[in-house]
């Protein structure tokens, strides 16, 4: 599934001085190279600086099929080795808190942490830092209809704008993801 709005909301986003970004649902019942391919091709529109990729982990929505870690970890590897190959960028996992500890915690390594925590601020391993935070998921704003989920960047300003990233093929002729 990709969103139809997706590079005209990017878009939006940039015009409106608002930092956008990409993320990717990972089901635990597909191959992670196809998930990457169409994740790649959603993008493949996309120009300017953004939030890194996010992949999205977690049991809620996902299918009921619970792979080995070992499966899991070779197929979220296949993903992320694709999209970061692709698109030069770093991408982040995002993460619940009941889904990093059985496949996440310890197995995982070198890749920034988004945590979904709305009860209470991220519990993770001791030295285990996290980068994003999302803390609440019936924020409001104005001229938002719906409820939004509320995030905040574990860092300085100055540091959110080196955590940014621009897709490879932005400014270069002929690449694409």
């Amino acid at each position: 599934w990709r969103d139809s709005w997706f590079t005209s909301n990017w878009r939006s986003a940039m015009a409106a001085g608002v930092t956008p970004g990409a993320y990717h649902f990972f089901t635990l019942c597909k191959p992670g190279a196809g998930q990457a391919r169409n994740f790649l091709a959603a993008l493949a529109d996309v120009t300017g600086t953004g939030l890194p990729p996010a992949v999205d982990l977690e049991f809620g929505g996902n299918c009921g099929h619970r792979p080995r870690q070992e499966e899991f970890t070779r197929e979220l590897y296949s993903f992320l080795e694709q999209v970061k190959r692709s698109t030069g960028c770093t991408p982040v996992l995002y993460v619940t808190q009941d889904f990093y500890r059985p496949y996440v915690a310890g197995r995982i390594e070198g890749y920034p942490l988004w945590v979904r925590n709305i009860f209470g601020a991220p519990k993770l391993p001791e030295g285990t830092d996290w980068s994003l935070w999302q803390y609440a998921n019936r924020g409001r704003m104005p001229a938002v209809a719906t409820f939004i989920d509320l995030n905040v960047y574990r860092g300085s300003a100055a540091e959110f704008r080196e955590f940014r990233c621009t897709p490879a093929w932005v400014g270069s002729t002929g690449l694409q993801p």
